[in-house]
């Protein structure tokens, strides 16, 4: 990660927390965050870099989405209970909760504040920013929720529900800095992350399925995109995934079958079939690259550090 984004974040954290149990776990998340390679903030520089932005801010914008991410991230794992290996997830739930919410409203009492300090420049609005959290949220309630997936359509729409509108808002911190971005254009970009979030999300969800006894997905019976194809189309091939789902198998003799699951998921298409439509939509994405105005160096970055990572699995 880039050090001014690193000396960014840390400002924030210092400038707020004075406790400093909380002061110091926040640090700790960051730093576990910064491990996983997290490329949001790369997302809202690259974007802004594309499009020929100049914003003296831009390094504070970049810092502000990745605090956000790692907020959603913490709150999204406790919902979920897993990736049980960060420090949110081994601590008690009611100061891992307290952690997130404070970093949230930290942060985005920063966007607001920088923004009043600098009405004649073009910085985001804390309402847009509010309105594509809330958005998340709702699509993240309502995969808690469980709510009910039969059909891709389902699951695409749950992912334009939860994960589109963060990749919308790391878009958003790029663009909405940048003085000559027109109107037709933001619409493009916001269009493209929708891309880009649907083939992240795909991308995701074969890792998930071929660490499936790491993973919950296929435990928890959720029906991610592969795990649908697995579910639909090769029920008579491989029954065991149906015969789980249905609650004809116990979790127990599933994680005994974990290597005739992991030949059958290979045997089954479903990874080459989620390939192929995880590039589509990498395709489409490319195409907006293309169409938008930006120079031509500006645009090569950006298929590189935002856009390639899903061209393959």
């Amino acid at each position: 990660m880039d050090k001014r984004l690193l000396e960014e974040m840390i400002k924030v954290i210092d400038r707020h927390f004075h406790v400093q149990e909380l002061n110091h776990l926040l640090k700790a998340c960051m730093d576990d965050k910064i491990q996983s390679k997290s490329i949001w903030g790369e997302i809202t520089l690259t974007v802004h870099e594309m499009l020929e932005g100049s914003s003296p801010y831009i390094d504070k914008l970049a810092a502000y989405i990745e605090l956000l991410m790692l907020a959603s991230d913490m709150m999204d794992d406790l919902a979920d209970q897993d990736n049980t290996s960060r420090p949110w997830m081994n601590i008690s739930t009611p100061i891992a909760l307290n952690a997130a919410a404070a970093l949230l409203i930290a942060v985005t009492g920063e966007c607001a504040e920088l923004r009043e300090q600098h009405p004649h420049l073009p910085l985001p609005a804390n309402g847009d920013i509010h309105r594509m959290l809330t958005r998340a949220a709702n699509g993240q309630h309502q995969d808690i929720r469980g709510q009910a997936i039969h059909s891709e359509e389902d699951y695409l729409a749950l992912v334009l529900q939860k994960s589109a509108p963060l990749m919308q808002l790391a878009f958003y911190m790029g663009y909405s800095s940048v003085e000559s971005c027109e109107d037709t254009t933001k619409l493009q970009l916001d269009q493209m992350a929708e891309y880009v979030a649907i083939a992240a999300q795909l991308h995701n969800d074969l890792h998930d399925l071929i660490q499936f006894d790491v993973k919950g997905d296929l435990f928890d019976k959720k029906r991610t995109f592969p795990i649908l194809y697995l579910l639909d189309q090769c029920s008579e091939q491989h029954p065991v995934f149906y015969e789980y789902y249905e609650g004809k198998l116990s979790l127990e003799r599933l994680k005994e079958m974990k290597e005739a699951c992991l030949q059958a998921i290979v045997q089954s298409g479903c990874i080459e079939y989620t390939r192929v439509v995880q590039g589509l939509y990498v395709h489409e994405a490319e195409k907006i690259v293309e169409a938008i105005p930006g120079q031509p160096e500006g645009k090569r970055q950006f298929l590189q550090k935002v856009i390639a990572p899903y061209r393959k699995f």
